[in-house]
């Protein structure tokens, strides 16, 4: 595996080892990419948003790549030790546009946009050739808002996980919409990327999963609202 901070990743190739044969290996990466142009529903371009790409499916489906370093130890016995490799963090310019370096070629790929106030979105890439630059992957996003959950009266000597549950009822024509997460020891979270609307925030029993509080908030596009639970 070939990583580069520059490419957005790695690239995989075969090695055939033999013993007590040195051999030279040149790895060509090629110069493969993906452009496109990032805007909302009014055709405003969206600038400051994170862009992954990541194999779409099969057995080179991941999305994120890993290594693995092998070393002998005194004895001779092998010692593995695995690492991520993360992408370096990509996001839109100020004109909402974007471009991928260094992607795979020949494998179906998967681009993500995401960002707190907008709802993400994923757009499947056909395989490209090698050396290839695809350009016109485009996304035309919704705006969404954010919550923010304060709960009230959590004593740092308390061992219970709260579950927090937010829903929003569904409108015409549209699904309903759930998140959860809980609290333990701190009493904040974020739940990014919501659609704007009136949600239901629940706060459950840690034992029996019974609401113990519940709360309304209209979230609003582009901004953070709070919604305070007290124990």
């Amino acid at each position: 595996t070939i990583s580069h901070p520059e490419r957005r990743m790695p690239r995989v190739f075969e090695l055939t080892v033999e013993e007590s044969v040195e051999r030279e290996q040149l790895f060509e990466l090629g110069i493969t990419a993906l452009e496109g142009v990032v805007v909302d529903t009014a055709g405003d371009p969206l600038p400051g948003l994170s862009i992954n790409v990541y194999v779409a499916e099969g057995d080179h489906a991941w999305s994120n790549d890993y290594r693995v370093k092998i070393s002998l130890d005194e004895d001779g016995d092998a010692d593995f030790e695995w690492e991520s490799v993360e992408q370096q963090n990509l996001r839109t310019d100020r004109d909402g546009r974007y471009r991928l370096d260094g992607v795979r070629p020949e494998l179906p790929l998967m681009v993500s946009v995401q960002g707190s106030y907008i709802v993400p979105q994923s757009q499947r890439v056909e395989p490209l050739m090698r050396d290839e630059v695809r350009t016109g992957v485009d996304f035309r996003l919704e705006p969404a808002g954010v919550l923010e959950v304060k709960l009230r009266g959590l004593s740092s000597s308390d061992r219970n996980r709260y579950p927090v549950r937010c829903r929003r009822a569904a409108a015409e024509g549209e699904q309903a919409l759930e998140v959860s997460s809980s609290f333990r020891r701190y009493g904040t979270r974020q739940f990014p990327s919501l659609l704007p609307g009136t949600w239901t925030v629940e706060l459950l029993d840690p034992q029996g999963g019974e609401v113990m509080r519940t709360v309304d908030v209209e979230v609003v596009a582009g901004e953070t609202r709070q919604a305070i639970l007290s124990l």
